[in-house]
């Protein structure tokens, strides 16, 4: 016969390990979550900067482009 008082500090012994196993788990789980976000994040933040710094290349290559023509129409008639 099992005796109440036992059950429940020998179930906690016994089951310690996989509520180690399960918070270990979780945690894993956690940061590759947090870290896929960050990825995801900083991701964004540099496509962003990419594509601002194409669009300023463009707009100064146009700009030069611009220039030259209205030079050329200016001067050389």
């Amino acid at each position: 016969e099992i005796m109440p008082s036992l059950v429940g500090s020998e179930m906690c012994i016994r089951d310690r390990w996989r509520i180690n196993l399960y918070s270990r788990l979780l945690l894993i789980c956690e940061v590759l979550f947090m870290s896929y976000y960050y990825f995801l994040v900083l991701g964004a933040y540099f496509l962003f900067l990419f594509f601002l710094l194409l669009f300023v290349i463009v707009a100064f290559w146009l700009f030069i482009v611009a220039s030259f023509y209205s030079f050329l129409f200016l001067f050389c008639g």
